[in-house]
């Protein structure tokens, strides 16, 4: 799966960490609401079913997300 959005990006720098809990981009808007919690979880949820997630972004050019879901089957 894959998850865009074309706001404004995160840095190389900030990429290193936006999935570790409170922390946030700098580069956020100056709106920045939040406890920096989101990435976390979907990270965490997605360690729980052994799989990763990968950011690829620039800044001024939108964020993507990508990672696979696996199938579970009886």
């Amino acid at each position: 799966m894959t998850v865009k959005d074309n706001g404004l990006g995160i840095s190389e720098e900030d990429q290193t960490y936006i999935f570790e809990r409170y922390r946030k981009a700098k580069s956020s808007t100056k709106d920045n609401f939040g406890a920096g919690l989101g990435l976390a979880i979907v990270k965490k949820i997605l360690d729980i079913h052994n799989a990763s997630i990968k950011v690829i972004s620039k800044p001024n050019h939108g964020a993507a997300f990508q990672f696979d879901l696996p199938v579970y089957t009886n």
